[in-house]
C-alpha cells in the first residue's frame, strides 16, 4: 500500500476531525482533535491561542477544576495542562482513553479501552482505584450524588459508589458506546446499540425503554420533565420523562452522532446540518456543514454556540443562525491505494485490513500506516480515485471526494470479503449514476 498524493479536502477528513465538545472558560475554548493536538481558541474570534501535541488522537472532552485542564488521548494518557498550555502531569492507563473524564472533590474518573474505570487523585497524580469489567469503556461517566454511572461495550450499565465498589448493574442487549447518561429526579437515561433509550430508577430497575430504528449511543438531555436525544435513524426525539411516550420527533438530513443542547428556549443539534428548533420541535433555521457530520453537541458562549465537526472545523454560530467564525485543525486527508479485504469487526464495525500496513485500534476503526511517510490515516480511509471509503458504524461508507457527502454503504450484516471497489461498485453506480 503506497501513499498517493496528499490532498487537503476541506469537505472531508478523518485525520483532523473534531469529535469532542469545547470546554469554554472565560473567553477561551479548549478542545482536542483527531490530529493529536489539544487547542486553546479565542471563543470570540476563533483565533488559535496555543496548541499542545499528544501522541494520539483526542476525542475526550476536557474538564477543569479551575487549576488545570484535563483530557484523555488515544496514546493511553490522561493529561493535565495549565491554562497557558504547559504540561503539568500525565497519568498512563493500559489502553486508549476516548472517555471524557469527570471530576469530583479532587478525583478524576474516566474509562479506558483496557476495560477499566479509573479514579485518579489530582494532587498526587496517583491511581486511587480502578474498576474492571469485561470490555472497553468509551462512554463518559456521570457522577450524581455519591454514585458513578457509566456504560460499557460489554452490554452493561454500571453504578458504583465513590470508592469504586459495585452497587448494581443493568444488562442491555448490545454495547453502550459514546456519550454520558442523563439524570433527573426520577432516575437515569442512556442509549444502547440495541436501538433503545433506557430509563432506570436510581436502584437500577427498568422504568421504560423507547425503541428506535437505529443505534442510540449519544447523550440524552433531561429537562423540565422531558427527555431529548438524537438517533442514528435521523430523528431528534422529545419524550415524556415519566412514561417514555414520544411527544414529538424531527427528521434531519442524516443520522446523528451528537446530542442536543438547549438554550434560550431553543434546541440545537447537528447532522450534516446544524439545526435550531423550537421547544415544540419546529425548525427555526438550518446551516449546512460541508456535507459532514457534526461530532458533538455545542457549547454556549455568550450568544453563540460552538460546534465541532468531523470536517476538521470548529464553528461558532449565533443563536440567529449566522456563522461568526470557523477554526480549522491540522487535518489533511491523504489518499491510499485499495485495502486488500474487508473483515467484519466485533459488535458493530467492519474493518479494512492489510496484513502489512494496518493495525487495529480498540473499539474504533483501524488505522493505516503509509510505508513512505508514516502518516496515520484514521478511520481506515481508502479511495479508488472516484470516492473515498471509510469504516463507519453501519458498514463501509462511500464519500464523494468533491463534496464529502455519503453516497453508499455496504451493510455490516452481509460480512462480505473481497476488494473494496468490487463490493461497493454496484451501490456506488446506483447512488451516483456513474
Amino acid at each position: 500500500m503506497a501513499l498517493s498524493r496528499p490532498l487537503d479536502l476541506s469537505k472531508f477528513s478523518e485525520n483532523g476531525g473534531v469529535a469532542s465538545k469545547p470546554l469554554v472558560i472565560g473567553n477561551i475554548a479548549y478542545i482536542g482533535a483527531m490530529d493529536t493536538y489539544f487547542y486553546a481558541i479565542d471563543a470570540e474570534t476563533g483565533t488559535k491561542i496555543w496548541s499542545y501535541k499528544t501522541n494520539g488522537p483526542i476525542s475526550s472532552t476536557a474538564i477543569s477544576d479551575r487549576s488545570a485542564v484535563y483530557f484523555g488521548s488515544y496514546d493511553n494518557y490522561l493529561y493535565a495542562l495549565s491554562f497557558e498550555g504547559k504540561h503539568l502531569w500525565k497519568f498512563k492507563a493500559n489502553g486508549l482513553i476516548a472517555s471524557s473524564p469527570q471530576i469530583l472533590d479532587g478525583v478524576i474518573c474516566f474509562g479506558s479501552s483496557d476495560h477499566n474505570l479509573y479514579a485518579v487523585d489530582t494532587k498526587t497524580h496517583q491511581e486511587l482505584w480502578r474498576f474492571g469489567i469485561g470490555d472497553e469503556i468509551v462512554s463518559d461517566p456521570l457522577i450524581v450524588g455519591n454514585r458513578i454511572y457509566f456504560g460499557s461495550m460489554d452490554n452493561y450499565f454500571y453504578c458504583l459508589d465513590l470508592q469504586g465498589n459495585l452497587v448494581w448493574k443493568f444488562r442491555t442487549n448490545d454495547a453502550i458506546l459514546m456519550g454520558q447518561a442523563a439524570s433527573d429526579e426520577n432516575g437515569i437515561y442512556f442509549g444502547s446499540v440495541d436501538e433503545t433509550l433506557y430509563a432506570l430508577d436510581f436502584n437500577g430497575n427498568l422504568r421504560w425503554g423507547f425503541k428506535t430504528a437505529e443505534q442510540v449511543y449519544n447523550t440524552a438531555l433531561a429537562k423540565d420533565g422531558r427527555i431529548y436525544f438524537c438517533g442514528r435513524d435521523r430523528y431528534a426525539y422529545c419524550l415524556d420523562a415519566k412514561t417514555g411516550a414520544c411527544i414529538w420527533k424531527f427528521m434531519a438530513v442524516a443520522d446523528m452522532y451528537c446530542p442536543p443542547v438547549i438554550h434560550d428556549n431553543r434546541i440545537f443539534f447537528g447532522a450534516e446540518k446544524i439545526y435550531a428548533l423550537t421547544m415544540d420541535g419546529y425548525k427555526i433555521w438550518e446551516i449546512p456543514v460541508d456535507g459532514m457530520q457534526v461530532a458533538m453537541n455545542g457549547t454556549v458562549f455568550g450568544k453563540n454556540i460552538i460546534f465541532s465537526s468531523f470536517d476538521c472545523k470548529i464553528r461558532s454560530i449565533a443563536f440567529g443562525g449566522n456563522v461568526e467564525w470557523i477554526f480549522r485543525t491540522n487535518g489533511v486527508l491523504a489518499l491510499l491505494e485499495s485495502f486488500l479485504e474487508i473483515i467484519p469487526a466485533p459488535k458493530w464495525n467492519p474493518e479494512l485490513f492489510d496484513p502489512e500496513t494496518v493495525k487495529k485500534s480498540v473499539a474504533f476503526d483501524p488505522y493505516a500506516f503509509s510505508k513512505d511517510s508514516g502518516l496515520k490515516i484514521y478511520g481506515g480511509l481508502d479511495t479508488t480515485g472516484i470516492d473515498a471509503y471509510s469504516g463507519i458504524p453501519r458498514g463501509i461508507g462511500a464519500y464523494k471526494e468533491k463534496t464529502g457527502s455519503v453516497g453508499a454503504y455496504a451493510d455490516k450484516g452481509k460480512k462480505k470479503k473481497g476488494a473494496l471497489d468490487e463490493i461497493l461498485e454496484e451501490q456506488v453506480k446506483n447512488q451516483f449514476g456513474i
